[in-house]
């Protein structure tokens, strides 16, 4: 678990809830080092308690905002799943959060 990568998290604001609690898991879930982990959609699923289709768009939501990278784990059988990498400090991540009670 990445603890810097969940208190880097907390004060994000505006990326809607269901978004929000999926990069928690994958905070829950990176290594501290790399920020990067390879959870299934059905490991998300269970943790975020929302269906895959729901978790899916999530994911590529949050990649759209730059605040995780997504590659397949394998170019040739993209099937295999995913790994993520949590992008903190992204230039998005400082409009995000809030300052002093407002937002940025």
């Amino acid at each position: 678990m990445s603890e810097e990568a969940r208190a880097w998290a907390i004060p994000l604001r505006g990326i809607g809830a269901i978004p929000k609690a999926v990069l928690f898991a994958l905070s829950d879930m990176a290594d501290t080092e790399t920020l990067t982990c390879s959870p299934s959609v059905s490991r998300l699923v269970d943790y975020v308690d929302a269906d895959a289709r729901t978790v899916i768009a999530a994911l590529n939501w949050l990649a759209d905002l730059g605040l995780i990278e997504q590659a397949p784990l394998d170019e040739v059988r993209p099937a295999l799943g995913h790994k993520y990498r949590i992008m903190m400090g992204c230039p998005l991540d400082k409009r995000l959060r809030i300052t002093e009670g407002r937002a940025a």
